[in-house]
């Protein structure tokens, strides 16, 4: 059986850390996709969110010029249908609106692949330096969850 020591092994961690999640082309297209596609999703719900609240004010609207037609002197059994309807209408709105909150201000970040470089770059001269090792192996052992041996190098999953 093939023995390691913790450091050797410290050592090919840290450099498959730097290999593999700071490879700048992955990470430069994983941050792109994944920013479009957040914002998609976010400009779509928030599409959305907008046609239904255009919709209860429609409702609202309408529902006060059938008030003001009955004040105005028309018998309400003649609005009284259209009324309940903007009635249950409006409160399926209402709802609607309830269950699905405004969407997340919150923009992805333009240079968010060079934040995360940073970091893990921070994150590895740390590790190097007694002071802070053991904050920084904690966050690092919170990201690696095995490391099984494979044949002539380690993976990291």
């Amino acid at each position: 059986m093939a023995m390691i020591s913790q450091d050797e092994l410290e050592q090919l961690v840290l450099g498959a850390l730097q290999n593999h999640l700071m490879d700048q082309e992955a990470l430069t297209v994983f941050c792109e996709e994944y920013a479009k596609e957040r914002n998609r999703l976010q400009a779509a719900a928030s599409q959305n969110r907008d046609a239904v609240a255009k919709e209860l004010a429609t409702v609202k609207t309408d529902h006060a010029k059938l008030v003001d037609a009955i004040i105005a002197g028309i018998p309400a059994e003649q609005v009284k249908d259209r009324m309940l309807s903007l009635d249950a209408r409006r409160i399926e709105l209402e709802a609607q609106l309830e269950r699905d909150p405004a969407p997340s201000p919150i923009r992805i970040h333009p240079k968010m692949a060079e934040t995360y470089r940073e970091k893990i770059t921070a994150l590895v001269a740390r590790l190097s330096h007694p002071d802070g090792m053991l904050e920084a192996k904690d966050a690092l052992r919170g990201l690696i969850e095995v490391v099984p041996p494979f044949r002539t190098c380690l993976q990291l999953f």
